[in-house]
């Protein structure tokens, strides 16, 4: 439980190389008080004599140089001074880490143990990082929206004038706090004690119109992108409680263009990794942590990186930042001179984890354009929820268009990773994917799960293109990118077959027109519409029977088919009115007129395609947030095959998929049970698990300790253009695809 009181004039310090307890004098500010005392800000860094007595250090009366105070407040404070808290710390020059032992005012909730504990027992208190992916709201989003998906603007190039940030991440400062939002921050807005729905709600201002073009503040942002409805809000404290970091949830902006590449966000990720763990991980130098005089030695191991875990849960385009997170995060506590860290990683709906360019990137393209032929905008917004399509604009975003090659890249997290790390074996070891074989919808087309890391959807991974296959004897249904390796296959009216794979997101709830008139098991499971095998069948039917008379029309009139539409409604009548009323002929001859019918036939035909492709687009897109929304509802995963993981939830299965793994502390297996044990009980567990069988789960810093990633560290974080743009020179850019 994080601690939140502010620290006041008189507050008593503690040096880790002192021998007696500081007072803090508060000279920065005159005007805030918490019953009648100043209250501390970080440029206060005075003591009163005798300061903490002998240092160990010198062996000579303490004489403190005090450096700059980590981990004040954020958000509240007074011009550009913040808020010390009483967890922030402030290292002394000599070599001693002063900490928070009184911040001297009496509020409730410190969220401290017993003291007694701290000299018995170091304490457990992990962190955990969510780091999401693109935020596609078109309205809250609609710099990046209209930028990256319309404009055609590279959205990593910050040096283009037409460069919008919108809500996604800042790339003209790539270590802005502002993509940063701590525990402390979430505690402000949304408080620890009483985070009932009403609370929540309000948070999310979920009652209430959107600001236009933004969110309405972090919460929403931040917080609310892992937590919903579906998950009765709350994801973050589930994952939190298993992770052994409780209420110590920070969140990462992961959000990028939809062009971006994953070589690019990885590195993005390691700068705001390292700042975050500069300004907000707990962490003391090794030999201060491991000090061994008296009973101070438990006090200070809680804050080595035994104690203090990182995990880290990542989801579609935060899953690249999220790895560069891992990296900054490494890379820091080498620095602090730390040959291990206990460190987990959770990727969820993975997006472009590896290279897609050459001959398989070609004919993916061209099974889009010319076998799907798929390359153009047909939202279905009217019609019954399980045939609605919103997302299906790929004309309109050009995401097949050879002249821009949108989903051309040429290193994804598998090719970078590989590239960067001393050891990318060890890096993976430590962690944990989940995404469904049908997670393709066509703006987060990726190409498989990342390579070597345990999967906890399909225990073989999937590396095909496609989650829908489709092919027919006809000569002309022939895709290049077929796939049919451990897929179920699905007869069609007209001997076309439907390959899909035994892992896909099937079973679809939703929580959106929940009511007060609902029952009560819809209210707790949502209400199911629309299986994906059958939204598929309907897709792959309309298909056949538009291609069978596409083959007619082109055989028999020698000629090939081109759509004249542009979207149903008003402007395609419009056309066939021009169509129809040649003003340069006497009209139709029976021939032209049978040519005619049979056209206006395969339009009609290729338009329900395309409305049915849209609906299908949306089922992909389910799958591919559910992993967020859904982890630990009981029925998403029902109709999984009977494999060693189990037919569970979301969280059950990574959760199996990563038992042998990953660092933390279970209790008892039995909750009842580890509910009952006393605070003693758990550090006495806690301890034994640490010196026990958790030491062979810790992760080698050397790994992340590489020339690249200093370069990457010197070009996005620091005041010194030259260093930077030098180093901006050793780092990887995406070649030019124009």
């Amino acid at each position: 439980m994080a601690r939140k009181l502010y620290v006041v004039e008189g507050a008593k310090l503690k040096c880790s190389s002192g021998t007696t307890l500081g007072k803090l004098k508060v000279t920065s500010q005159e005007k805030i008080t918490i019953k009648n005392r100043l209250k501390a800000t970080d440029k206060d860094k005075l003591l009163e004599p005798p300061f903490f007595g002998i240092c160990s250090c010198t062996n000579k009366a303490c004489s403190p140089t005090l450096k700059e105070w980590k981990y004040p407040s954020k958000k509240v404070g007074l011009g550009n001074k913040s808020y010390i808290m009483d967890n922030s710390q402030i290292e002394c020059s000599t070599g001693g880490m002063v900490t928070i032992e009184d911040p001297n005012q009496t509020l409730a909730g410190t969220g401290r143990e017993n003291p007694k504990l701290d000299k018995k027992f170091p304490e457990l208190l992990g962190e955990i990082i969510f780091v999401n992916g693109f935020l596609s709201d078109p309205q809250a989003n609609s710099e990046q929206t209209l930028n990256n998906a319309i404009r055609d603007i590279n959205p990593d190039n910050a040096d283009d004038k037409n460069y919008k940030q919108g809500e996604s991440v800042n790339e003209r400062n790539r270590a802005d706090d502002d993509d940063i939002f701590s525990n402390s921050e979430l505690e402000e807005l949304l408080p620890e004690k009483g985070r009932t729905d009403k609370v929540i709600q309000k948070a999310l201002k979920l009652n209430s119109l959107k600001t236009p073009f933004s969110f309405n503040n972090d919460v929403e942002k931040f917080w609310g992108y892992w937590n919903s409805i579906s998950n009765k809000f709350k994801a973050s404290d589930i994952y939190g409680n298993y992770f052994n970091a409780y209420r110590n949830d920070h969140y990462i902006n992961g959000s990028h263009g939809l062009g971006s590449n994953a070589a690019h966000r990885i590195d993005h990720g390691i700068a705001l990794g390292y700042r975050w763990a500069e300004k907000y991980w707990f962490l003391m130098s090794p030999e201060i942590a491991d000090k061994k005089e008296g009973e101070e030695s438990h006090f200070m191991q809680s804050f080595s990186p035994q104690y203090s875990p990182i995990t880290i849960v990542a989801h579609s385009h935060g899953a690249a930042m999220g790895a560069g997170v891992a990296i900054g995060v490494i890379h820091y506590a080498a620095k602090q001179k730390w040959e291990k860290i206990a460190l987990n990683i959770v990727f969820l709906g993975v997006h472009q984890p590896q290279n897609l360019t050459g001959t398989q990137y070609e004919n993916f393209i061209d099974d889009k354009e010319l076998y799907y032929e798929v390359n153009q905008n047909f939202p279905q917004l009217f019609a019954k929820e399980e045939k609605k399509g919103r997302s299906f604009l790929n004309n309109l975003a050009d995401l097949f268009n050879r002249d821009y090659n949108k989903l051309n890249h040429e290193r994804g997290i598998h090719e970078h990773l590989s590239k960067i790390l001393g050891n990318v074996d060890e890096f993976k070891s430590r962690a944990v994917q989940f995404t469904f074989a049908n997670d393709r919808g066509d703006a987060v087309t990726r190409d498989g799960d990342i390579p070597d890391i345990n999967n906890a959807c399909n225990p073989n991974s999937d590396f095909s293109l496609f989650c829908s296959d489709y092919t027919n004897p006809s000569k002309y249904l022939k895709p290049k990118s077929l796939n049919i390796s451990n897929k179920r296959t699905f007869p069609t009216p007209n001997k076309g077959k439907i390959y899909l794979s035994k892992y896909i997101a099937n079973r679809r709830f939703d929580f959106g027109d929940i009511n007060k008139k609902s029952t009560s098991k819809e209210k707790e499971k949502g209400l199911e519409w629309g299986s994906y095998l059958g939204v598929t069948l309907v897709w792959a039917n309309s298909f056949e029977a538009y291609k069978l008379l596409k083959e007619q029309y082109e055989i028999r009139y020698n000629i090939t088919f081109h759509y004249r539409g542009y979207v149903t409604g008003r402007i395609n009548k419009v056309n066939e009115w021009l169509y129809d009323h040649n003003p340069f002929g006497d009209g139709y001859t029976e021939k032209q007129k049978k040519q005619k019918e049979l056209y206006k036939k395969v339009t009609t035909a290729y338009e329900t395609m395309l409305r049915n492709y849209a609906a299908l687009q949306d089922a992909n897109l389910y799958a591919h947030f559910s992993p967020v929304g859904l982890i630990n509802h009981k029925l998403v995963l029902s109709d999984f095959p009977g494999d060693s993981l189990g037919k569970i939830s979301i969280l059950d299965r990574i959760q199996k998929a990563g038992e042998q793994k990953f660092y933390r502390v279970e209790y008892n297996k039995d909750p009842v049970k580890a509910a009952k044990m006393t605070p003693e009980q758990k550090r006495e567990k806690e301890q034994k698990d640490i010196e026990g069988k958790l030491k062979n789960r810790l992760i080698d810093t050397r790994i992340a300790n590489t020339d690249y990633i200093e370069n990457v560290i010197k070009a996005f974080i620091g005041d010194d253009e030259k260093i930077k743009e030098k180093a901006d020179e050793f780092l990887y850019h995406e070649p030019d695809k124009d």
